[in-house]
């Protein structure tokens, strides 16, 4: 995890990189701050379905 927060980094980002990892993960953050930001960042669809 970056220092810094980040708009590309989201709740959903972080749970690909989990669910995908094949072996192991192992998360490395050196500020709870901006992993608490990620994973309270959504992201916003429009998709126009109804």
């Amino acid at each position: 995890m970056p220092e810094r927060t980040n708009p590309v980094l989201t709740r959903e980002l972080l749970y690909t990189a989990i669910t995908r990892a094949s072996a192991q993960f192992t998360l490395l953050y050196g500020n709870a701050e901006v992993l608490g930001e990620t994973l309270g960042r959504q992201v916003q669809r429009i998709s126009g379905l109804r």
